[in-house]
């Protein structure tokens, strides 16, 4: 799946989403910002980002489980309790859209500056 969107996903960005949200604060620089970074300087950047997609991964999984968990909960026998359990369902299928959606974006970003750094080697 390919991506055409801008960087909308930068410097604190957040969707707030079944009482969390993602946070990427590395600012990582459009393809016209890039000449102005040096090799090293990117490196930097995109190790940051990894870092922080490998933080976000462990935060979607923390929030899906506990939304699962939660929905397994759920008294059935009711009305009230299988809009609840089928709500929570819908909050955990929206959190993973919304995570795949921004990794999605930010794995473009990081995978551009890379091609970048490997035509100044």
């Amino acid at each position: 799946m390919r991506i055409d969107a801008p960087d909308v996903w930068q410097e604190g960005a957040h969707v707030p989403i079944a009482g969390g949200h993602f946070d990427f604060s590395v600012k990582l620089p459009t393809d016209a910002e890039l000449p102005k970074y040096s090799g090293d300087e990117l490196t930097k950047l995109v190790y940051e980002a990894n870092s922080e997609l490998s933080k976000a991964q462990r935060k979607y999984e923390t929030q899906s489980r506990s939304l699962v968990e939660a929905a397994g909960a759920v008294d059935m026998s009711t009305r009230s309790g299988v809009v609840k359990w089928r709500d929570l369902l819908k909050q955990e299928r929206e959190l993973g859209r919304v995570y795949r959606l921004r990794r999605a974006e930010r794995n473009e970003r990081i995978r551009r500056i890379q091609q970048y750094i490997d035509t100044l080697e």
